[in-house]
C-alpha cells in the first residue's frame, strides 16, 4: 500500500510554510499531492523530491493556462517519481491528445469533476491513461442516479473501462 497526503494550500497557506513543514517531517509518505493551480508548487514539488517524495502534480486543464504553463516550466528531474494529475473541464479528444504530447515523459492521470467526470473517465480509457473517481469528484452515476458510495462509483468506473469506453 502507498500513502500519499495532500501538501497543499488546506495544509499550510504560506508557500515557504509548506516547504518548511516538508522539510520538517519525520514519518514521510510515499506520495504527495502538489497543486500546481497554488503559489509555490515548483518549490514544493522539489523539496517533497529531495525528501524522497514522489509527486502527484495536480493540474487543472481547461479554464486558467497558468497552473500547466507552471508543471511545464518545472524540469522534471526525475521523471520516475513524478505523475500528474490533469483535471479537465471537459473530454476534448482533440485538446487532451495535444496536452498528452506537450507532457513530459510521465505517467499521467486523467479526471473530471462533477458533469465531465465520467466523459473524462471514458477518455481516459481511449487514451491508456489512469483514471480517478470519486466521491470528491462525482457524486453521480453515469446513468444519473445518486450514487450511494465510492465503491458504487468504483464498479461503474470499472464497468465503463471493461466496456471499452
Amino acid at each position: 500500500m502507498q500513502l500519499s497526503v495532500l501538501a497543499s494550500v488546506p495544509a499550510e497557506p504560506d508557500p515557504a510554510g509548506r516547504v518548511a513543514r516538508v522539510r520538517s517531517w519525520t514519518v514521510l509518505p510515499d506520495r504527495a499531492v502538489v497543486r500546481f493551480a497554488e503559489p509555490g508548487a515548483r518549490e514544493l514539488a522539489e523539496a517533497l523530491l529531495e525528501r524522497g517524495v514522489a509527486v502527484d502534480a495536480e493540474v487543472p486543464v481547461g479554464g486558467s493556462t497558468e497552473p500547466l504553463a507552471r508543471f511545464l516550466a518545472w524540469p522534471v528531474r526525475d521523471p520516475a517519481r513524478v505523475r500528474i494529475l490533469a483535471e479537465l473541464a471537459s473530454a476534448d479528444p482533440g485538446s487532451t491528445v495535444e496536452l498528452l504530447r506537450r507532457l513530459p515523459p510521465v505517467p499521467v492521470l486523467l479526471f473530471g469533476r462533477d458533469a465531465a467526470a465520467w466523459p473524462v473517465l471514458r477518455l481516459a480509457a481511449r487514451c491508456g491513461t489512469g483514471a480517478r473517481i470519486g466521491v470528491g469528484d462525482v457524486l453521480h452515476l453515469p446513468d444519473g442516479r445518486s450514487a450511494r458510495s465510492n465503491a458504487e462509483l468504483v464498479a461503474a468506473a470499472v464497468a465503463v473501462r471493461e466496456a471499452g469506453a
